[in-house]
């Protein structure tokens, strides 16, 4: 097979390599650009908005469900006595 510069790398390995470099630099940048942008203006971002809103809802649904167990557990205390 090709090897890549001598490193020892085929070419399918050369070209994940290269993927994985890809996604983290875009993610790198992306987060650089949101902080400068938090930083700049003072305004969180659609993206962090929404996040928080979807992790009030996730821990209204666990309270919920706690609180379901909860009574279940009473109800269940209560029968037995």
């Amino acid at each position: 097979m090709h090897n890549i510069l001598g490193l020892g790398i085929n070419l399918g390995g050369f070209i994940i390599i290269l993927l994985v470099l890809y996604f983290v630099i875009k993610w790198a940048v992306k987060n650089a650009i949101e902080e400068a942008y938090e930083n700049i203006t003072g305004k969180e971002t659609y993206e962090k908005i929404k996040q928080k809103e979807t992790l009030k809802e996730i821990q209204t649904g666990l309270n919920d469900f706690n609180n379901k167990r909860k009574e279940k557990k009473k109800n269940r205390k209560q029968l037995k006595i």
